[in-house]
């Protein structure tokens, strides 16, 4: 099967907070993240198509990245998110710091 994402997608294991534009957040953890995208993990699943709100927890660079995007896809573990919006600068800082600790455990 051909791979189609346009962006590399890395394992992580992170802390977001999420909703879908209403004051209830709900808490997740982010496995997998790229440019375009991320899988979060939660119990409580918004529908496929929903707009969410996402603000990964990164503390590997000290701060909190916000997303915003679509629900593409849903699993019985959690969500597939495409982004629509991001801070993209504190994305790409996540990525390569999530990077570099993936490639220091390999060592």
């Amino acid at each position: 099967m051909e791979e189609k994402r346009l962006h590399e997608r890395i394992q992580v294991d992170l802390m977001a907070q999420f909703n879908e534009d209403t004051p209830e957040t709900y808490i997740g953890r982010v496995s997998n993240l790229s440019m375009g995208g991320m899988f979060l993990k939660v119990s409580n699943l918004s529908e496929s198509g929903a707009r969410v709100f996402i603000d990964i927890d990164a503390e590997s660079i000290g701060k909190v990245v916000w997303t915003q995007g679509h629900v593409v896809r849903t699993t019985p573990f959690g969500m597939a998110i495409e982004f629509d919006r991001a801070d993209t600068k504190g994305l790409e800082s996540l990525l390569t710091a999530e990077k570099a600790i993936i490639n220091r455990k390999k060592t």
